[in-house]
């Protein structure tokens, strides 16, 4: 263990030793919580509180790096007359197999991340915070200081002042940054990563260029950044795409003798199982299934998209199973894979990309000598969604409406005519009941969107057809501005 201060070792030698043993440190909140990292906010004996982050996994050769690496830059941040959080100690213990590390830092009284008063505030504010990151950002790199995890999480807000926080990735280089590089810093300022834009990238160049003398021309910085901040956002969401398939903070993969399990960590593999061996035919309404969202449209399809951490209280709502046979999946751009894997994959991809579907629960596979027989998809019922050409039948208004969304849909690059569109009258929202006929594009061409279009408008009435494309154009226009 290391200490800043000597005099601290008796403020904190109670709370790591309650870690030794197992238990939770007197007074001690759990802030966050994932399967190998866990925060802790914890009271000083001073009357201060402290943050108390602590990693656990599988040895590695250089256990304890990330934390003890934090350490030093905090150390260096606030050296060189960077506003950052107060290190307070290091400690590790190792194992022959695990290992577990901790980093210990003084809270800031009255601080929040900078992601909180961005939701609530009004997009000039929230511009302006942007862009007071931006001339951080600047001070950093002028410092030959590169971040490598610049966003609105890994910043605090006291009163007006901005505080680093998270520093495990930061370098020193012996080097100034290259433009590349400046501009790889600046993306999550660009980006929600929700496929959305926090600020625009020209302001955030902008201000990036002149908050000291000898910037980048911020014209040409902005076209570098903007081009940086696509490509960002396309490998977080081909990350965050693959998660649904691995255990993760918000899945769970497992093997039960033949079988193999995909869920949400908020769905137990028993109600999977259950509801597995309860389908029958193609389709199965269950009345009721222990675990994952509530049922009904998402207010947040990209979390939605990340699975779930495990609750104390799952929901109970009725679910659909839906049976594949075997076969393959052949079609871009998840490739190779057994139907149910394919529908199970793109229903994740849709919520993330903002295109409502019922919540995918669980999916079970039956595997003979290594080969899928046939799966079972679980899913969240759309019980008052209807076809869609029945439900803007003599309807102008929601075809309409069908169309502004179906025109977000094709600006993230979804292709929309095989996904058994459905309508959700109360609610007015358009909602893809198979996933699986889904294709993605990165780019969607205007001409391949235009043929989709035809396609799903071909199914409506006259009446119905023409307030859907101009819904469509309404919609474009707003994505394109």
């Amino acid at each position: 263990m290391r200490l800043a201060e000597p005099s601290l070792r008796a403020a904190l030698e109670p709370a790591l030793e309650a870690l030794t043993r197992g238990e939770l440190p007197a007074g001690a909140e759990i802030v966050k919580r994932t399967r190998v990292r866990e925060v802790l906010r914890i009271p000083l004996a001073d009357g201060d509180a402290a943050y108390l982050k602590r990693e656990r996994k599988a040895r590695a050769r250089r256990p304890g790096a990330g934390v003890a690496r934090e350490y030093a830059n905090l150390e260096r941040l606030r050296a060189a007359g960077f506003a950052a959080v107060e290190p307070l100690a290091v400690a590790e213990r190792r194992t022959a197999t695990h290992h577990e590390a901790l980093l210990v830092t003084r809270a800031l009284p009255g601080a929040a991340p900078l992601s909180r008063p961005l939701r609530r505030a009004e997009p000039a504010r929230a511009r302006a915070l942007l862009a007071e990151a931006a001339v951080l950002a600047r001070r950093l790199h002028e410092a030959r200081l590169w971040h490598r995890d610049l966003h609105a999480g890994n910043l605090l807000l006291q009163g007006e002042l901005l505080v680093l926080v998270d520093v495990q990735k930061l370098r020193a280089l012996p080097f100034p940054l290259p433009a590349w590089l400046r501009a790889r810093d600046l993306v999550w300022l660009v980006s929600d990563g929700r496929l959305g834009t926090a600020a625009p990238p020209q302001r955030i160049a902008e201000a990036y260029a002149q908050a000291l003398p000898g910037g980048p021309d911020p014209e040409r910085f902005g076209v570098r950044l903007a081009h940086a901040a696509a490509r960002a956002m396309r490998a977080r969401l081909s990350s965050r795409e693959r998660r649904c398939v691995v255990a993760s903070t918000g899945f769970r993969r497992e093997r039960r003798g033949e079988l193999a399990i995909l869920r949400r960590a908020d769905v137990t593999t028993s109600a999977a199982l259950a509801a597995a061996s309860a389908a029958s035919g193609s389709e199965t309404r269950l009345p009721d299934v222990a675990g994952g969202p509530a049922p009904g449209p998402a207010p947040d399809r990209f979390a939605r998209g990340q699975g779930a951490p495990e609750p104390g209280a799952p929901a109970r709502a009725p679910a659909l199973a839906r049976r594949f046979g075997r076969g393959l999946a052949l079609r871009e751009p998840l490739a190779l894979g057994h139907p149910g894997l394919r529908a199970w994959r793109l229903a994740h991809a849709l919520l993330l990309r903002g295109v409502e579907t019922p919540a995918p629960l669980a999916l079970v596979e039956a595997r003979r000598f290594g080969f899928v027989s046939h799966s079972v998809l679980v899913t969240r019922c759309a019980d008052d969604a209807l076809d869609l050409a029945v439900a803007l039948a003599g309807a102008p208004g929601r075809a309409q409406a069908a169309g502004r969304e179906l025109a977000r849909w094709h600006a993230h690059g979804v292709e929309a005519g095989a996904l058994g569109l459905r309508f959700e009258v109360a609610t007015g929202q358009l909602l893809a009941g198979r996933p699986e006929g889904a294709r993605l594009h990165d780019p969607f061409s205007k001409a391949a969107a235009a043929r989709d279009l035809d396609r799903i408008a071909a199914r409506l009435g006259p009446g119905e057809r023409e307030a859907l494309r101009a819904g469509y154009r309404e919609g474009a226009a707003a994505e394109e501005s």
